[in-house]
């Protein structure tokens, strides 16, 4: 039922915007924030103290003073649904790797991420900012909300890893790169119980080298996923790969 309702608020204003139909790759600013990334919701959802958000969150984030990467399959027309990877980086710049757009492409994925979500930025502000473009995309988009990601690298795929079971209601999953945590549930009974119920039937992907030296942490989080009951989980282990992207393979 959370995700049903979900998905016909966010559907509701699909391909009606001037930017619908663009392709390839762009920057751009968005208007609007997903109705959970205000830090009170952040507050009442997830139990933090209300001072605490705020001082981590510095209040509720400017859109105008935010830019976006998005790279948009160019066989992209909106007759056909797409899947979205919503990123975090752990630096500047929220753009794919350039050998990846050749997968998003073959595998009908748009890609978003916040030219500004780094290491720096309080948590708080790059789960909302993460939020907010998944919000907007689908606004903009035809997107398929059964391969509606977030991903990012190192400290951003431990955002990442927070951000798709605690909000699985938004994410079907989630691909962590060299980086993950263990996800924490929402602490309000009800909408605790009700994303974890949705949380260990998405899908999701962690990935990590053999030089990594977040290798081991991975595969914890791994473990400890597998013993929550989740379903849908791999774990990938890059030969040689040490603390950086991993490959298109």
């Amino acid at each position: 039922m959370l995700r049903h309702l979900c998905i016909l608020v966010c559907l509701g204003g699909a391909l009606c915007a001037g930017e619908a139909a663009r392709t390839g790759s762009y920057q751009t600013q968005f208007t609007e924030h997903h109705p959970e990334s205000n830090p009170a919701r952040l507050v009442s959802r997830n139990g933090w103290a209300l001072s605490k958000a705020f001082t981590m969150a510095k209040g509720v984030i400017d859109l105008a003073k935010e830019e976006y990467d998005v790279y948009v399959p160019k066989s992209y027309d909106g007759s056909v649904a797409y899947g979205l990877i919503a990123y975090v980086n752990s630096g500047k710049g929220g753009a794919p790797p350039g050998e990846y757009r050749s997968l998003l492409d073959k595998h009908r994925l748009i890609w978003v991420g916040a030219c500004s979500a780094q290491n720096d930025r309080p948590t708080t502000n790059r789960i909302a900012l993460t939020l907010d473009a998944v919000w907007n995309m689908r606004k903009l988009y035809r997107i398929d909300s059964r391969r509606l990601y977030t991903s990012g690298l190192s400290g951003g795929g431990r955002v990442a890893s927070m951000l798709a079971p605690a909000y699985a209601e938004v994410f079907s999953g989630g691909i962590f790169q060299v980086g993950c945590n263990t996800p924490v549930y929402p602490v309000l009974p009800n909408l605790s119980k009700q994303v974890k119920d949705l949380a260990v039937n998405n899908r999701y992907a962690l990935m990590t080298g053999s030089k990594d030296f977040n290798r081991q942490d991975t595969k914890d989080v791994y473990d400890n996923l597998k013993s929550q009951g989740y379903k849908h989980i791999d774990y990938f282990e890059e030969p040689g790969l040490e603390h950086h992207v991993p490959s298109a393979e």
